[in-house]
């Protein structure tokens, strides 16, 4: 099948709300395709091979990742828009993933510094109390009826476990959460223009919570704000436009790819009970693996575009000078030339890490250790907690929330008999 006819028969469109964004790609995989050209997605050349996707994300010097997040802000959103930014993101910032080379060694020094294991470990014990607190309000919800997990559970814990990393007073969270979900609005293609509008007049108050903010951390406070406005060690500090971008970046990418590995996974387990009474056995060891196989299976954030600096040929397929390229990590972690029966769930798989979900090369996700310790005792708890948890609805599967950057849940219905 040439690229033009994948193109007629099935493009891919991960906002298309009757088409399943995972079943798109494996049938592009089925059909042997390796790099194909989407329309549907601006454009871009879909990189769908675990081979050529790892290809592209160790490869920046062919790669460049400037457009990962769209470009330069004020000149990705149209003029009208632009015009109600707030002045740190008329700055040139950037998000620490769309920078290359000389520029981003000194940033991700400083972002690998804040989310290092020294930082994050203590956090273990916080994570499980905030996992026990939501517990509790779900068991008083289950106690009436059905509950939406999503809602109820993986999405508030992965808000108030970033809130505890980064320094966020509990009662300002809420609103950071909003003006995250603002910034992750004005990056994503196909947002009307309106909705960029608002999103930008509320950033603008942002600007002035996080000023204030920022301004409350002391050099040596224990927080990943903290180290993105004073450095540590011999990691620098960010500019203060950059501490106020990556705040919300970081927010956005810590919370919503937690949520969907934490629902996937559990999803997973829900609809097979086998593996669910395998977890039961012996949680703590157990839910690593699922959450695991569960960013393999259904990886939680689909890529970054990189531009082509050159003329090259990708598995195959030529490309030119300028071309945008995005490797798709769902893709790549279900390629059956790389993983057998990729579309079966199974956590006794012998390498459970060998995926793509948390990237390659020089921009792999420097949050994946805090993803993987949130992640393992959510589980833990919603297994010790809740062990005849089951599926509200069995025969029918969750909704899909259709979204560019991101793979999850829109909602998982639970129950006790």
């Amino acid at each position: 099948m040439t690229s033009e006819e994948a193109l007629v028969q099935g493009d891919f469109d991960p906002t298309d709300r009757e088409r399943d964004p995972v079943a798109q790609l494996d049938a592009l995989l089925a059909a042997g395709l390796r790099v194909v050209r989407s329309e549907r997605m601006g454009g871009a050349y879909l990189v769908l091979t675990h081979q050529d996707v790892r290809e592209v994300l160790e490869d920046p010097e062919t790669y460049a990742s400037a457009h990962a997040l769209g470009g330069p802000l004020k000149d990705a959103v149209p003029e009208e828009v632009a015009a109600l930014l707030p002045g740190f993101l008329r700055e040139p910032v950037t998000g620490v993933v769309d920078t290359d080379g000389a520029a981003h060694a000194p940033l991700r020094a400083t972002v690998r510094r804040a989310y290092a294991g020294p930082r994050v470990n203590p956090l273990a014990a916080r994570i499980e109390d905030l996992a026990r607190e939501l517990a509790d309000e779900l068991d008083e919800g289950l106690g009436r009826g059905e509950v939406d997990l999503v809602s109820a559970y993986a999405q508030p814990l992965a808000q108030r476990v970033m809130g505890a990393a980064l320094g966020i007073p509990q009662d300002d969270l809420l609103a950071v959460a909003g003006w995250a979900g603002d910034m992750a609005s004005l990056i994503t293609p196909g947002i009307p223009v309106q909705v960029k509008r608002e999103a930008a007049r509320r950033l603008c108050d942002y600007e002035e919570w996080a000023t204030g903010f920022y301004a409350t951390l002391p050099p040596g406070h224990d927080s990943v704000a903290a180290v993105y406005a004073h450095g540590e060690g011999e990691a620098g500090p960010m500019s203060a436009a950059n501490a106020l971008n990556n705040l919300l970046v970081h927010f956005v990418a810590g919370t919503v790819t937690t949520c969907h590995a934490v629902t996937s996974a559990a999803y997973q387990l829900l609809r097979d009970r086998t593996l669910w009474q395998r977890a039961l056995g012996d949680p703590q060891n157990y839910a690593p693996r699922v959450l695991e196989e569960g960013l393999r299976h259904t990886s939680p954030h689909r890529g970054l575009v990189r531009v082509t600096t050159r003329a090259t040929t990708l598995g195959g397929t030529s490309l030119p000078q300028g071309a945008h390229v995005l490797p798709l990590l769902g893709a790549a972690n279900r390629d059956p030339a790389h993983i057998r029966d990729p579309a079966r769930f199974d956590p006794d798989r012998e390498a459970p890490r060998g995926h793509l979900a948390f990237g390659a090369g020089p921009h792999a996700c420097v949050g994946a250790h805090l993803t993987r310790l949130e992640g393992r005792l959510a589980l833990t708890t919603l297994l010790t907690r809740f062990p005849t948890l089951t599926l509200a609805a069995l025969e029918e599967e969750p909704p899909v929330l259709p979204d560019y950057h991101f793979h999850g849940l829109a909602m998982l219905r639970v129950r006790l008999p």
